[in-house]
């Protein structure tokens, strides 16, 4: 499994946009692990910060192969992932990937 975080610097005022389309995937969570069934995303976690340069999204995602699961969000029809895209254009700038500097797993 491949672990990747992205950050998302947000637009000046989007920052109760970004929460709420957030917080929205509580009430819209069949839809969304559907969504990342379908993609091959196996986990994610957004976080919200901020610094002196604004707010931020960290999305934090697990996948077995971000080419594919890349490849399979940006072609998908489903509604939630059609509205991910307009979304995070609309408070965001692009993403960029952060370096990992250590992976490590537990024996389980």
């Amino acid at each position: 499994m491949e672990f990747r975080c992205i950050k998302v610097r947000l637009h000046p005022g989007r920052r109760a946009r970004a929460v709420e389309w957030m917080r929205s995937f509580g009430e819209r969570y069949s839809e969304a692990v559907e969504a990342m069934n379908n993609n091959g995303l196996r986990h994610e976690v957004v976080f919200l910060g901020s610094d002196a340069d604004g707010d931020y999204l960290l999305m934090m995602q697990a996948s077995d192969d971000f080419a594919a699961t890349t490849r399979a969000f940006l072609n998908s029809t489903l509604p939630i992932d059609r509205e991910a895209l307009a979304v995070l254009d609309d408070i965001g700038e692009r993403g960029q990937e952060l370096p990992v500097l250590v992976q490590l797993h537990a024996n389980e």
